[in-house]
């Protein structure tokens, strides 16, 4: 019995130590996104049913979509300000 957790502490210990480790953590944020990536790509999650909206739904995002083209982008989103976060004007 003793032995059994001595050998789950050490193996505690040498997990946290290695998420500890940056380039460990990045790599496997790395392999994690690469295989979420993957799923999506090969679709091999997907919803065997077929999903469509309804007309009254479609019409209502094509109007949300026609409402977005009356407002200007914000200056901010452009990449010209020289702060990072946006103006110093306090936006």
């Amino acid at each position: 019995m003793n032995v059994w957790i001595t050998i789950l502490l050490l193996g505690a210990c040498c997990g946290l130590q290695a998420a500890e480790d940056p380039r460990h953590a990045r790599h496997e944020r790395q392999r994690q996104s690469e295989q979420w990536l993957s799923i999506q790509r090969e679709g091999s999650q997907a919803s065997r049913h077929a999903q469509s909206a309804t007309p009254a739904e479609r019409e209502l995002a094509n109007q949300r979509w026609l409402e977005s083209y009356k407002y200007a982008i914000p200056e901010r989103y452009y990449g010209n300000d020289p702060e990072p976060g946006g103006s110093s004007s306090g936006q």
